[in-house]
């Protein structure tokens, strides 16, 4: 995923972080497997730029993948 993907997937996300219905549309949508591939590919690599590094930071600030991953339905 380049950094111009993260910082895009990172303003949408951020713009809905308190939608509860965006995110179960967005997971849902997304499916199991393509939930694991975007958490792998946000992930950071050992060479990862300082650049990078705080792209990644700053989706892990938004603490969505906590929430949404790690939630169980209806919660």
């Amino acid at each position: 995923m380049s950094d111009a993907d993260l910082r895009e997937l990172d303003r949408i996300l951020s713009h809905h972080h308190n939608d509860p219905a965006f995110s179960t549309a967005f997971f849902d949508k997304l499916g199991p497997k393509q939930t694991l591939k975007l958490y792998g590919d946000v992930s950071l690599d050992s060479d990862a730029g300082d650049n990078r590094k705080r792209l990644v930071e700053d989706l892990q600030r938004t603490r969505w993948w906590a929430r949404e991953v790690g939630s169980e339905p209806g919660t």
